[in-house]
């Protein structure tokens, strides 16, 4: 691809990731405000939202590291490849 193209879709890629964070933003806030109601369901015109409140419990890891050997730490861990893309303003400086 030519470089002309490949900047245009950064460009492209960077301002939908702008209107997406600004709407998670939103999101959110009426997240927040629909959970501090209180109530499990609230219906609108068009859409229900339902709430709950659920436990969720995840692993300390540094618990885990000094309680088990390296050897076993490593025989159990997965290592995998994904493609990171991070996009971020310019400020015009070189």
């Amino acid at each position: 691809m030519k470089t002309k193209l490949l900047g245009e879709l950064v460009d492209k890629y960077g301002a939908l990731c702008a209107r997406m964070a600004k709407l998670d933003g939103e999101k959110q806030e009426l997240k927040a405000l629909l959970t501090s109601s209180g109530l499990p369901t609230i219906e609108g015109r068009t859409f229900r939202v339902t709430v709950r409140v659920v436990e969720r419990s995840c692993v300390d890891i540094e618990a885990v590291k000094a309680i088990l050997s390296e050897a076993f730490l490593a025989q159990c861990t997965r290592t995998s490849a994904s493609a990171v893309v991070r996009c971020v303003a310019r400020n015009g400086k070189e």
